[in-house]
């Protein structure tokens, strides 16, 4: 499986962000997530991002932050064009926050 494995050097700003509940479609059996990972991306960043989809156009690829697996099972589209701002959910405020941090290291 392909892997973008997002760098402290991919992103101008990362956040961490608690969801709240009463927003979520929670279906028996589906994930839970408490928070979200919003990243906005610099130039290259954009540019990196968008060849890795161009490159594995309708493949599934494994997300990673400096290293460490955030998602798998992601799915990549090569006509999507420039991304910027991305967000993705994951389990807990403590793994949204420990990703945000990682990459606002420089």
């Amino acid at each position: 499986m392909p892997v973008f494995d997002f760098r402290s050097s991919d992103v101008a700003t990362a956040s961490a962000e608690a969801i709240d509940p009463t927003h979520l479609d929670t279906q028996e059996g589906a994930p839970h997530y408490e928070a979200e990972l919003h990243l906005l991306l610099n130039d290259g960043g954009v540019k990196r991002f968008q060849r890795f989809n161009k490159a594995h156009d309708g493949q599934t690829f494994e997300v990673r932050v400096n290293g460490e697996v955030l998602l798998t099972g992601i799915g990549a589209y090569g006509q999507r064009g420039a991304v910027r701002d991305l967000s993705w959910f994951v389990g807990s405020m403590d793994e949204a926050s420990h990703f945000a941090t990682s990459l606002n290291k420089k």
